[in-house]
């Protein structure tokens, strides 16, 4: 990938991301200010749920079309046509599973509600992902900034119709809303597909040969949100909805802090997958873009430090937010630290590397939480975040510089 095509497609993902961006601000501010704290968390601590299992039901269809694309010399249509339909398969497996044990998974979450979301995250959002990785493969990440503007601002202004329109009164209708802005967010990306390649190809039916060598890559997706969201929907299942929605608020804001960081880490992946078995060349590409993204990451934590109090004003409540986004402000560094790792991990044949320090990584995140949350609430789920991101960041890197890269078939666990 030549270093204009890299500008270009960062441009089209940073531009998108900071659309994106001010519309899931938007969406936080209507919500907040008119759900308060406690209807908020309900919320946020469902979404939790729903974001925590869905990148793994997906069992790693993007990945392995960007991997077929770039690695293996399968166009796009081939790839397509072999891997997509894995994603709908998991996830209707997966909300099968939620629907049935609903009393016992989250019980203070309304059944409309559970559904909803369900259905828009285990369904349509992983298949927009699919989508988005598929325009990484071949290097138009416009196909995928664009679904991603469409379905944000579409939420935005169904948040507004939804705190306005429906007086903020029933969970179960931002639901079916943000179900509404998610499928419609999909359609665009799988038409911009269809146009690009001038067809669309059919879905093959799912092997379970590819179930098994996608599930690496959906396990180290899964255990990623698993480590982002546990913390929201352990406050929530532990009956704490008001703290969960302050750390969900203030989780809003982190997100919104790595949005430049995370246009790189799209734009360039492919390129890990192109160096192949060059571990020296792998290992110094994330290494420069490492150094390139901490500058900003460091910025964007000062930023966050001094822009804290006024979230209290912004939000229409949420005191607890400040301290939140104060405890957070170190965690874009401590990302940055792992994102290019575990590229140049995945791309060099050390996946199975990678998704066992995510796996465990997650793991870590979940028991920390079990015992911190119930003695310190809110503190507990930060103190856990933060120890659980600078211990995978010096894993990731202790990971890649202590082994060579796996010959053959290198993505494999």
């Amino acid at each position: 990938m030549s270093r204009s095509r890299v500008a270009r497609n960062t441009i089209w993902e940073l531009g998108a991301g900071l659309i994106a961006t001010a519309a899931n601000l938007g969406t936080l501010l209507v919500l907040t200010n008119g759900l308060g704290e406690e209807r908020y968390g309900l919320i946020g601590g469902t979404m939790a749920l729903m974001f925590l299992l869905g990148p793994m039901s997906a069992l790693g269809a993007g990945h392995l079309i960007v991997r077929a694309v770039n690695e293996q010399g399968s166009t796009l249509s081939e790839a397509w046509r072999r891997y997509v339909a894995l994603a709908p398969a998991g996830g209707a497996i997966v909300f099968v599973i939620v629907a049935v044990l609903r009393d016992w998974v989250l019980p203070q979450s309304p059944t409309g509600l559970l559904i909803a979301l369900g259905l828009a995250e285990l369904l349509a959002n992983p298949l927009s992902i699919v989508v988005s990785q598929s325009a990484q493969a071949i290097e138009e990440l416009w196909i995928s900034s664009v679904s991603q503007v469409v379905g944000r601002v579409l939420r935005l202004i169904l948040s507004i119709v939804f705190v306005f329109g429906f007086e903020g009164t029933s969970p179960a209708v931002w639901g079916v809303l943000h179900l509404a802005a998610a499928t419609v967010a999909l359609g665009v990306g799988v038409e911009l597909i269809r146009r690009h390649l001038g067809h669309l190809p059919s879905a093959g039916r799912p092997t379970r040969l590819d179930a098994r060598d996608g599930a690496p890559f959906g396990i180290s997706a899964g255990s990623l949100f698993i480590k982002n969201e546990a913390d929201k929907y352990l406050l929530l299942r532990s009956d704490f909805e008001s703290a969960a929605g302050n750390y969900t608020a203030g989780y809003r804001i982190l997100t919104a802090a790595q949005v430049p960081v995370l246009a790189l880490v799209n734009a360039t992946y492919s390129r890990f997958f192109r160096r192949g078995d060059d571990g020296a060349a792998s290992t110094r590409l994330a290494i420069r873009l490492t150094a390139l993204a901490e500058g900003y990451a460091l910025v964007a934590g000062a930023a966050m430090w001094l822009l804290a109090p006024t979230l209290p004003t912004i939000f229409g409540g949420f005191e607890e937010s400040v301290s939140v986004v104060r405890w957070l402000a170190i965690v874009p560094a401590l990302l940055v630290g792992q994102l290019f790792a575990g590229q140049s991990l995945t791309g060099t044949g050390r996946n199975n590397r990678r998704v066992r320090l995510a796996f465990a990584a997650a793991v870590l995140n979940i028991v920390m939480n079990l015992i911190l949350i119930p003695r310190l609430e809110l503190e507990g789920a930060l103190i856990s975040t933060i120890a659980t991101e600078a211990i995978l960041a010096v894993a990731l890197w202790v990971a890649l510089l202590s082994s060579e890269p796996s010959p053959g078939h290198p993505t494999t666990a």
